[in-house]
């Protein structure tokens, strides 16, 4: 059985290598690979939010497939936009993973395993307001037992790595189609510099994993500041683009500090099941995100980290959360 579940993790992990990289074979420009944990901070837990992995590709303007674009002209978003698709996978559990009992104070465990299909549109705008990133992307996938999200966590704790074995997976969520739209918007303002800006954002969730609306702004220091827009991140969390905007034989970088606040409707790995009834806690209605880090870029390469800092989301919850975020995206040279 031990052997079994390992196979199943493996084909799980080998399935989001497999899509990213026929996605990247004669059409895909940018890859991206995006890995989100609490190892990351040191203290040796896993606890809530406890991992996260994203596998995607961001299309180039010119090799976009046509209903990507169709799609965009029916939206908001200006110009001709980039097309993205991805696989993810996350992982929540609760504080105590030693024990079999159900811990009705404490989040349910949940996985969520989905494909993700987005757009991105930049627009040039030449007034005060400065460029803008438009963002539309939707998550849909599965939460529960067949996410195999349990059966991967187990794995690596059972037979990568020396960690205790995640004892209460009996007690997730059950399996639910599941999926959330995303809408944000994220504008550039230099500060007097080019060495300096500052990223106001605003977003829009709905659906039946997330609904929410955010807000909040990042300030970078660094140099090319102009190439991006911020790191990307797996959602909830503020978005940023996955592409590298000018290859250049030099390194360039940047550090950056953040904030972002959400007003939290829905939060399906805290409310529970949509449509059944399955273990649940009350949420915290109002969520606040801290996070800093860096960006480093040389070539066709860029390498981002991210330290998280996130408020209480539950009533019961004992203590804040933090977990690190790092991606590495890599353009192709065709």
């Amino acid at each position: 059985m031990k052997d079994l579940r390992g196979w199943r993790a493996a084909g799980v992990l080998l399935g989001m290598l497999a899509i990213g990289g026929a996605q990247a074979e004669g059409t895909g420009r940018d890859i991206n690979l995006q890995v989100e944990n609490d190892l990351f901070v040191g203290d040796g837990y896993d606890r809530h939010y406890t991992h996260g992995m994203r596998l995607s590709t961001l299309f180039d303007r010119e090799t976009s497939p046509e209903f990507y674009t169709d799609f965009a002209e029916g939206l908001w978003l200006s110009g001709k936009a980039r097309g993205e698709i991805g696989l993810g996978m996350s992982i929540f559990t609760p504080e105590d993973i030693r024990t079999t009992a159900l811990q009705t104070r404490d989040r349910p465990y949940a996985g969520w395993t989905y494909l993700s299909f987005g757009l991105f549109s930049i627009l040039d705008e030449k007034d005060s307001r400065g460029p803008r990133l438009d963002t539309f992307s939707v998550d849909i996938g599965i939460v529960g037992p067949s996410s195999y999200a349990g059966e991967i966590q187990k794995w690596w704790h059972d037979d990568v790595i020396t960690a205790p074995h995640p004892s209460g997976w009996h007690h997730q969520l059950q399996d639910e189609l599941a999926g959330s739209a995303y809408l944000s918007s994220v504008w550039r303002h230099k500060l007097g510099n080019e060495y300096l800006d500052v990223l106001p954002s605003v977003g829009l969730a709905l659906g039946t994993v997330d609904t929410f609306a955010s807000a909040g702004g990042t300030l970078r220091f660094g140099t090319h500041l102009s190439d991006d827009f911020g790191p990307p991140r797996i959602r909830p969390n503020r978005p940023g683009v996955g592409f590298i905007g000018e290859a250049r034989d030099q390194l360039s970088g940047y550090l950056f500090l953040g904030v972002e606040g959400r007003a939290v409707a829905r939060n399906i790995f805290l409310d529970g099941n949509t449509f059944e009834d399955s273990h649940s806690v009350d949420k915290e209605y109002l969520v606040a995100d801290a996070q800093a880090g860096f960006m480093v870029s040389y070539g066709r390469l860029r390498l981002s980290y991210t330290q998280m800092w996130r408020s209480r989301e539950y009533k019961t919850q004992q203590t804040p959360d933090s977990f690190g975020a790092m991606s590495l995206t890599w353009q192709l040279p065709f």
